[in-house]
């Protein structure tokens, strides 16, 4: 968990503001991929490392379930998710203190 965090804090907090500063905003997308590839494939992978040590005892299926459950629910999984859906759609997140349509 030690490095899954320092890899993250490097990418995103050091590498976006460096590559900004070096090479203006198309500087910005190499480390926006590189945080979005760390999310989906490190902290998923650290996800299902841990539910699947919690899953003893249970049925296949049921832990597959348990941890689709899981990754769903999660907002580092779900949140650059639904950003490719949105951006993919063109469509606007909406805006605080309005219901969504």
């Amino acid at each position: 968990m030690q490095g899954l965090t320092t890899i993250f804090a490097n990418v995103v907090d050091m590498g976006l503001l460096l590559l900004m500063t070096a090479y203006g905003p198309d500087g910005a997308l190499p480390a926006i991929l590189a945080a979005l590839i760390i999310n989906v494939m490190f902290t998923g992978g650290a996800i299902t490392v841990l539910d699947a040590t919690r899953a003893t005892g249970s049925s296949a299926l049921q832990a597959i379930w348990s941890l689709a459950k899981t990754l769903v629910r999660n907002p580092l999984m779900s949140a650059p998710l639904l950003g490719i859906i949105f951006s993919t759609l063109a469509l606007s997140p909406p805006m605080a203190g309005q219901p969504f349509p």
